[in-house]
Order: C-alpha cells, then sequence, then structure tokens
C-alpha cells in the first residue's frame, strides 16, 4: 500500500506540473501584444526635459532605458523599443521633448534641432 501511495504522489506531481506548463504557454501574451502595450504606454506619455542617460539596462532584460530630468520629476523610460534611431542618437545633455497621444519626438543638441518618430517594429 505504501509503494501505491507513491506512485499515485508522484502521478500527481506530473500531471500538475504539465498542467501548470499548459496554462502558462496558453495564457502567455504574445510578443507582439507586450510590444504593442509598451508601444501605446510610450505613446501616452508626456516629456520635457534634459537627458541624464540612456543606456541597456542588464537588470531589466537588456532593454533600452532613458532617464529625463523634467525639472520636477526623474522621468525613467524603459522597454523602449523604438527603431527610429532616437535613442541610439541621445547624449547626455541633450534637451528632449514629446507631447501626449504622438509619437513626435523633438531633440535639441547645441544648435541643431532633429525629430524621431518613434515607431516599435512589433513581431506580428
Amino acid at each position: 500500500m505504501n509503494n501505491y501511495m507513491k506512485r499515485k504522489e508522484q502521478l500527481f506531481s506530473i500531471i500538475f506540473i504539465l498542467m501548470t506548463l499548459i496554462l502558462f504557454f496558453v495564457f502567455k501574451p504574445s510578443e507582439y501584444k507586450i510590444c504593442m502595450k509598451a508601444y501605446s504606454q510610450m505613446k501616452k506619455m508626456q516629456y520635457k526635459g534634459i537627458v541624464l542617460n540612456s543606456f541597456i539596462d542588464s537588470e531589466n532584460h537588456l532593454l533600452p532605458t532613458i532617464i529625463i530630468d523634467s525639472g520636477k520629476d526623474t522621468i525613467t523610460i524603459t522597454d523602449f523599443r523604438d527603431s527610429s534611431g532616437l535613442f541610439n542618437y541621445l547624449t547626455k545633455g541633450d534637451s528632449i521633448f514629446k507631447d501626449k497621444n504622438s509619437s513626435l519626438v523633438i531633440v535639441k543638441r547645441n544648435n541643431l534641432i532633429n525629430s524621431f518618430s518613434i515607431t516599435y517594429n512589433c513581431p506580428k
């Protein structure tokens, strides 16, 4: 009887692990949905300030990250999946401007003004 109970427990454990894995893969959001959510959140943002830093965050899945000083607050933009070239263009000290519900970002550096239309190439 003891051997029967051990086998029953093992079978239950295996079924539980399999069901957990199945549920994980069925309800896990797709990369496309995650990307589109990040794009939607980015569009809703409004900022105006000075770039303090832009870097690949090794502690957060190697996501591009931008830190902006708005004068009142420090704004951290994570999960920045833009393909316009803005992230690579930014340097510390750039002035950066973005209106809410817009994908247009203006960057001022010395006497140069550049605009970037933020685009996320979300995989389908």
